[in-house]
């Protein structure tokens, strides 16, 4: 199965409250969490209704080579102060 989106924790949210996540194969898809953990399963979450979406209106559906979420690289807990 090829994956179809590539979540990308961008930044904290300025006062420090949570984690905003894009994906950029899926324009104006985004999300946050209150955690690292809680931002990337909001994150599957966006991308499945956006793809359903995007099937629902017949737009095409983009396809990128890395991993959908990729959990085992998450460092937003270890870095948030």
């Amino acid at each position: 199965m090829t994956p179809i989106a590539s979540a990308q924790l961008a930044y904290d949210e300025p006062d420090g409250s949570g984690y905003n996540i894009s994906m950029p194969t899926l324009p104006g898809c985004f999300t946050w969490g209150a955690t690292g953990d809680n931002a990337l399963t909001s994150a599957e979450d966006a991308i499945a209704g956006h793809l359903a979406a995007r099937r629902v209106f017949g737009a095409p559906i983009p396809l990128e080579d890395p991993p959908a979420v990729d959990r085992g690289n998450d460092n937003a807990e270890s870095t948030k102060g």
